[in-house]
């Protein structure tokens, strides 16, 4: 499918009309540790003083993709997996959740886990999966998001931005910019995450990051 001019021109498949999030308690069973250990895990940025890093990202690959049929990438939808890292990963690899994010970021930011190719479709924000990249901030709705967790994931966009040409503004509808799940509203399947932060101060530190600059060229998987 060619470039369209506007994201209510997106033509909707049956996975974009899917919206979900893992139960709170959801736990990995003992298969889904086994291989969530056994994955390959690749190097993030080296730390450097006072600045983010982008963390090592631990490499799976779930059922719940597609193909973006032809759309690039033009924005990012941030959200938050009401449970934590380990069990939002095993959840999204579950082919019966019917749902899915490109990456999870564990709540110290010291790890993210990447389940979707950057060129390819995940299921985390219905009419818009198309057209965007979805992280997911492991925590809750209500609790403070470790700074730790906001530095690395301001770096991160970041380099989503510089690599994909997204301008680090907020965007309702994630169309040439960056969204919460929240912002999308209905379009996005009527989802109250993430909180805990200020989106607009975090947009600043993904601005910031992107003035910065000096990402590797490389980071996950394309």
């Amino acid at each position: 499918m060619p470039d369209v001019e506007s994201p209510d021109e997106v033509v909707l498949d049956d996975e974009d009309r899917i919206s979900g999030h893992a139960p709170a308690d959801t736990r990995q069973t003992a298969e889904e540790h086994a291989v969530f250990e056994a994955a390959d895990v690749e190097d993030g940025e080296p730390a450097t003083r006072g600045n983010a890093a982008l963390p090592p990202v631990r490499i799976l690959s779930t059922p719940n993709q597609s193909s973006r049929k032809g759309q690039r990438v033009r924005g990012i939808v941030i959200h938050e997996t009401e449970g934590g890292y380990e069990g939002a990963v095993g959840w999204l690899m579950r082919a019966d959740g019917n749902s899915s994010a490109h990456l999870v970021l564990k709540e110290d930011g010291s790890e993210a886990t990447q389940l979707v190719p950057w060129s390819a479709k995940s299921w985390h924000a219905v009419s818009a999966n198309s057209y965007t990249i979805g992280l997911e901030l492991a925590g809750f709705v209500g609790t403070p998001n470790q700074e730790a967790q906001l530095d690395r994931a301001a770096r991160i966009c970041g380099y989503w931005c510089t690599r994909f040409g997204i301008p680090a503004v907020r965007q309702r509808k994630a169309w040439d910019g960056i969204s919460t799940h929240r912002d999308l509203g209905a379009f996005g399947g009527g989802h109250n995450d993430p909180g805990g932060f200020d989106i607009d101060g975090f947009i600043a530190r993904v601005a910031a990051e992107v003035a910065r600059g000096g990402f590797r060229p490389v980071w996950g998987r394309d």
